[in-house]
């Protein structure tokens, strides 16, 4: 699997960009160092886009440092939004499930 451009960034510090991506792994030394930090604490959601921004309560406590949201639909667009304290924020296209997973 291949992505002609996949940027990773962790808590605004750090940004390193991969030209591609190898079976859709991300290797820890391609990484620049302390870009993904983690608490640990993960949430995941099944939902339903409607088409317009969703909020979906997450329950971490704090902004996600990493968020995942993808659907195993072609025909589907994701935009996200601002992520908060308590929700994940992005619209999906109207009637398509795709899934959340978020981590402190």
């Amino acid at each position: 699997m291949a992505a002609s451009s996949v940027t990773g960034t962790g808590n605004g510090s750090a940004q390193k960009s991969f030209s591609q991506l190898v079976n859709g792994v991300v290797k820890s030394e391609n990484l620049a160092k302390g870009a993904l930090t983690s608490s640990g604490t993960i949430f995941k959601a099944t939902v339903t886009g409607n088409g317009s921004a969703q909020s979906t309560a997450h329950g971490l406590g704090c902004v996600p440092a990493i968020v995942m949201i993808y659907s195993n639909n072609d025909s589907v667009t994701v935009t996200e939004g601002a992520h908060t304290s308590e929700n994940i924020v992005c619209t999906v296209t109207n009637s398509k499930v795709y899934n959340i997973v978020a981590i402190a």
